[in-house]
């Protein structure tokens, strides 16, 4: 990191170090504490007294009021309103009317049967093409559904026949 000296800052200060130079100067404030304090060491009484002519003397105060106008705008935005709480309510009882009605439909399916006519059709399911791959490892891959689905059958109907035994 290139440090600038006492002379280069005064040059700065007075609008004297050219364009590019300034640009660099500017980012090397941002990011060197040390060339900031000599800059800020160099500003003298004369553009103090400068600035204190541009500046009007109620800036502070006007400046510490908007401040806290905009922080009292945005605090009443934060707040939630008595709408978004309704909003909320609203949204919240709609979500539990539709797992309420998931949960009906679903104990109305398990009552009528149709999980258990659907576990009596699985093993009449069959695929009509099948794919022969001599490698093992393709094998695997195209018939794990086939070798899922009778695996899967095989232990519904043990289940099955251990029902009916204890019922009987």
């Amino acid at each position: 990191m290139k440090h600038f000296d006492v002379q280069e800052w005064l040059l700065f200060n007075q609008g004297e170090a050219g364009e590019e130079k300034e640009h660099l100067m500017e980012e090397h404030l941002v990011i060197c504490e040390d060339c900031m304090q000599i800059f800020l060491d160099g500003i003298d009484e004369i553009e103090i007294n400068r600035a204190n002519a541009i500046i009007t003397p109620d800036f502070t105060t006007r400046t510490i009021e908007l401040v806290k106008e905009q922080s009292e705008r945005l605090n009443y935005l934060k707040q939630p309103s008595l709408q978004s709480y309704q909003h909320k309510d609203r949204w919240r009882r709609r979500l539990f009317s539709y797992y309420v009605a998931a949960a009906a439909v679903t104990l109305m399916l398990m009552s009528g049967g149709v999980f258990q006519s659907a576990i009596h059709q699985v093993p009449n399911i069959s695929i009509p093409y099948s794919l022969e791959v001599p490698d093992k490892k393709h094998n695997l891959i195209f018939t794990w559904p086939t070798q899922l689905r009778e695996k899967t059958t095989g232990w519904i109907g043990s289940i099955e026949l251990k029902n009916s035994k204890e019922v009987k």
